[in-house]
């Protein structure tokens, strides 16, 4: 019976997660395999997962664990977890049944189960109060949508996501996350007014820093500032010798446009020497928009 039901959660794809999927528990283990205590806490939690008491049931299989690990528990904490779109938290409690039992009969069908919560998007709802700001994320342009009160949903990829709302006088950045299997909102408030020709913005691994040498103009990094219109050198890595080449990026000039850069940095920055002792560096790669108001 439980082969079965499980062949059909793998069958409904991305609605695997849903709160109405029906409950896939496994029976309580033999008396011997818990001390009593555990076995109790097992019990209570098993009840109230069939009462559909879901925080509840959570908490008490969480208590039997404490006192006595089991694979059993740690497979029903997961499809408690995976009603309540835990999906993170589930997948974590698959994997720890697996490592219990690694004979189980079921290791194929929960470790199918396991691959697809892994590839499961979340979504993102980017709150922005004004009419004309332009919205990237990761560096690309996204489309308002036809919603006016959440113009900007999308989904994609569980982790951290960069988001930059720019408007003809101000900016905001701020780095959102999406969890599989959820919607979460993220809320951009670009100050009344940033002033500057260019937008200069990254990965999370991109700081805020500031750079310069005698006689150049000193930059501030990952923000909103002024360079004079034309051709620059951008360096971006907090030592010159960490970045291979410059950004060679072109300000526009105008009134009314704003420069945007996407600069792709490395999650970290080479620290190591090449055998002749010159410093290893990284190519950044970058992407550059002319945005007009």
């Amino acid at each position: 019976m439980k082969s079965a039901v499980m062949g059909a959660l793998l069958a409904v794809g991305s609605t695997i997660a849903s709160a109405d999927d029906k409950p896939m528990r496994k029976v309580e283990p033999p008396a011997d395999k818990l001390a009593a205590a555990a076995g109790e806490a097992f019990a209570k939690a098993k009840a109230a997962d069939e009462a559909d008491k879901l925080d509840e049931a959570e908490r008490l299989y969480r208590k039997a664990l404490a006192i006595a690990p089991h694979a059993h528990t740690h497979y029903n904490l997961a499809d408690v977890q995976r009603r309540k779109k835990d999906i993170d938290g589930a997948i974590a409690s698959y994997r720890k049944y697996l490592e219990l039992e690694p004979a189980a009969k079921d290791h194929v069908e929960v470790e199918k189960l396991i691959a697809q919560f892994e590839a499961m998007p979340g979504t993102i709802i980017i709150e922005v109060e004004e009419s004309d700001a332009l919205v990237f994320m990761d560096g690309e342009p996204l489309r308002r949508g036809s919603d006016p009160k959440n113009p900007f949903v999308i989904d994609m990829p569980a982790g951290d996501h960069v988001v930059d709302v720019i408007t003809a006088i101000s900016h905001d950045n701020e780095t959102c996350r999406a969890f599989r299997g959820s919607k979460r909102a993220c809320r951009l408030r670009p100050k009344p007014r940033e002033d500057g020709n260019i937008v200069i913005s990254g990965p999370p691994s991109m700081y805020r820093a500031s750079v310069g040498r005698t006689g150049e103009p000193r930059l501030r990094f990952k923000g909103r500032f002024s360079l004079d219109p034309g051709p620059h050198d951008i360096w971006v890595a907090s030592s010159r010798e960490r970045q291979c080449a410059p950004l060679e990026i072109t300000v526009a000039k105008g009134d009314t446009v704003v420069t945007y850069v996407w600069a792709d940095v490395p999650k970290k920055w080479p620290d190591k020497r090449k055998p002749d002792g010159k410093p290893e560096c990284a190519d950044v790669k970058f992407k550059q928009r002319v945005l007009k108001f």
